[in-house]
């Protein structure tokens, strides 16, 4: 939070609720894990073990698991359930924001070809490979 002042910011910060941390949370626990210098692929694991997981599970817990869950953790093992896309479609709201933050992050870039899609800069290719290496 660090260059943002005011009261609006703290307690905006601060909104927390049963299924997600606080922005000021999220910051302060990523502050500390940062700490520690860890890699890339450690962060990576660190966010979605913490963020995506929890919450994703907290959420379809709440409903019908034979209806809602896309992954679960079964014996230590995370699994897959292919619902297909018709009924669930995948995170359409953010492929946008994703878009977005890995171009700002310098992970890819576009082609002036319509025919040639986007490709992943050697910033991108070392992500991928110490993140799935």
């Amino acid at each position: 939070m660090e260059g943002r002042a005011g009261d609006g910011w703290q307690k905006a910060a601060g909104i927390r609720s049963g299924w997600q941390p606080s922005i000021a949370g999220v910051i302060a626990a990523l502050g500390s894990h940062l700490a520690d210098s860890p890699t890339v692929a450690n962060t990576l694991w660190w966010l979605v073990s913490r963020f995506v997981i929890p919450v994703h599970e907290r959420i379809a817990y709440s409903k019908l698991p034979e209806l809602t869950f896309r992954f679960r953790w079964e014996d230590g093992l995370l699994r897959f359930y292919d619902h297909g896309i018709g009924r669930f479609p995948l995170a359409a709201v953010r492929n946008a924001p994703l878009s977005s933050l890995t171009w700002d992050l310098g992970l890819w870039s576009e082609t002036n070809d319509d025919k040639r899609p986007a490709t992943l800069t050697a910033r991108g290719m070392r992500f991928v490979e110490e993140v799935l290496g």
